[in-house]
């Protein structure tokens, strides 16, 4: 047999963050625009910033003669973002925790209300950067470990998909020369 070649580029590796941006959906339904406030979150903390792909779930269906299975279907694992920030300024807390901010001070909210958001990781090893169109947060902050340490903000969600230029999808890779848009439908809606 004949073997095809692909041509390949020079590799692509993403390491040394650069930045990470989140902008909040108006509601499930309704994406960022352009007028919507994007937070460029610069205090994270060293090495705890992950995307990560679950194990996909395989179910086969056994073959009665074979050891080879008659179907296998298989379900993509869900992909969950998380990173810790040392920032807890007000409009961190209201933008991407729930919390509500009334006169300078903000409050907790007692039970969960759905927070879905954009996130934008950029590289100093390339110029593309990764989106997540959809990510419904469930973050937490936590006040502990102030004498040796530093209270924390844990901005942790789910990724879903949404539509980056016309393509559904929950994860994608921009060229970084690339402008980008994000939609809840295809039709931009």
């Amino acid at each position: 047999m004949a073997k095809t070649f692909a041509t390949m580029d020079a590799r692509r590796v993403f390491a040394n963050l650069k930045h990470i941006h989140f902008t909040p959906w108006k509601n499930e339904a309704e994406a960022p625009t352009t007028e919507s406030n994007t937070y460029d979150i610069t205090e994270v903390v060293a090495d705890t910033t992950s995307l990560e792909q679950a194990e996909n779930d395989i179910n086969s269906l056994d073959h009665e003669f074979s050891s080879a299975p008659l179907y296998e279907n298989v379900q993509l694992g869900e992909k969950t973002f998380t990173c810790e920030s040392i920032d807890l300024q007000n409009k961190v807390l209201a933008a991407l925790f729930g919390w509500t901010e009334v006169e300078g001070n903000v409050y907790a909210p007692v039970a969960y209300t759905d927070l879905y958001c954009t996130v934008e990781m950029a590289f100093n090893s390339t110029e593309d950067i990764v989106v997540l169109p959809k990510v419904k947060l469930n973050s937490r902050a936590v006040i502990a470990s102030m004498k040796t340490d530093a209270s924390r903000a844990t901005i942790s969600g789910t990724c879903y998909p949404a539509f980056v230029n016309g393509k559904e999808t929950d994860m994608a890779i921009i060229k970084g020369t690339t402008e980008y848009t994000v939609t809840a439908t295809e039709t931009g809606a």
